[in-house]
This record gives C-alpha cells, structure tokens and sequence, in this order.
C-alpha cells in the first residue's frame, strides 16, 4: 500500500513539474534596444542581459535598456557599434 501512494505522490510531482509555465516576452527597439538585429547575447554574473547590435552595445535589467555606442570623440566609448561577440573577464568587467 506504501508503494501505491509512493507511486502516486511521484507521479503527481512529475505531471506538476511539467505544468510550469514560463513567460517569454519579445524585445524589440519600441522597448529601447538599439536595433532589432541582435548578433549575440551574454547573461552577466549579476544577472544582467547584454545584447550586442548592429547598433551598440544594450545592457537590459529586466526593466529597461541602457544603450552604449561609438562616441567619436571619448576614446574610452566603443570602437564601433557593431557589436559581434560579449566576454565578461575575470574581475567581473564586460570586454
């Protein structure tokens, strides 16, 4: 009788796990990406989503879009807004 309600629990706990739902929400420019044509992704050790473009570099904490892009005269802004490929180095910083 012990194995029957053992059984039964398990397969209860299975058919749970597979009802979860997950929400999955579509981000586009009218939500503050820089462009729609995303050429990579990175997830950050904070938990931050980074998307590379053909227009900058977007970093989107659940919220909203800070937008980093080429400033001609800073040379500490990007090289170039095409955004290709997203490393987070060991001290934690994106490169």
């Amino acid at each position: 009788m012990i194995r029957i309600y053992t059984l039964l629990a398990l397969l209860f706990s299975l058919l749970s796990l597979h009802a979860q739902s997950f929400m999955f929400k579509h981000l586009e420019v009218s939500d503050g990406l820089s462009n729609n044509s995303v050429r990579c992704i990175y997830k950050d050790r904070e938990g931050l989503m980074w998307f590379g473009t053909l227009a900058g570099l977007n970093c989107y904490d659940g919220y909203t879009f800070k937008v980093f892009t080429r400033q001609e005269y800073n040379q500490n802004s990007l090289p170039d807004n095409f955004i290709e490929s997203i490393v987070e180095l060991l001290t934690g910083n994106s490169g």
